[in-house]
């Protein structure tokens, strides 16, 4: 009599273990407060948590650069847009004073011409340095979700050897209830 209450306890026990692991298996918290990506994984696992922190705050970094950056070229795209602008609405035409007016204001168009060239020319090396900036950010991102994704591979086995555990726990338990009824 002794021996089968201490066995129904036992069973009882693995059934309550199986039910948490399922509980942690489909995503309820099941009361635990591991620190992990997935709950039942103690603090050796805390590297996942660590890792997702880390990718975070470089995709938020590379966000916020991008977008400094994309300030900067539309604040020197207006203020390109407004010289522009400032300058066609001051030409004149070439017969407005004779032949040497219209000379004065070719030159002046010219050299303004020639102002907005190399003002082009800064922007386009300006936008290669950046662009070769981002291509390093980028870069460092991906390195970065190449470690998540070995991570997360190893969370994925980890699971599987999870489950295998309690597909056999779930089945030694099925065989002694067969034997003892």
């Amino acid at each position: 009599m002794a021996a089968t209450t201490s066995s129904d306890a036992q069973l009882e026990d693995l059934q309550r273990r199986v039910r948490a692991l399922e509980e942690a298996r489909f995503g309820a918290t099941g009361g635990s407060e591991d620190s992990g990506l997935v709950p039942g994984r103690g603090a050796k696992y805390s590297t996942d948590a660590q890792i997702m922190k880390k990718v975070a705050t470089r995709l938020q970094d590379f966000e916020s650069q991008i977008t400094a950056q994309l300030g900067n070229l539309q604040t020197d795209f207006d203020k390109k847009l407004s010289h522009v602008s400032r300058g066609a609405s001051a030409t004149k035409p070439l017969d407005a004073a004779g032949g040497s007016a219209g000379l004065d204001t070719m030159a002046e168009d010219l050299d303004q011409l020639k102002y907005d060239v190399g003002e082009l020319k800064d922007l386009l090396t300006n936008n290669k340095g950046e662009v070769n900036h981002i291509r390093r950010i980028v870069l460092a991102c991906e390195r970065d979700m190449e470690d998540f994704t070995a991570a997360m591979d190893a969370v994925n086995v980890d699971l599987d050897e999870m489950r295998a555990r309690v597909d056999a726990t779930h089945s030694i338990i099925t065989s002694r209830q067969r034997v003892e009824a």
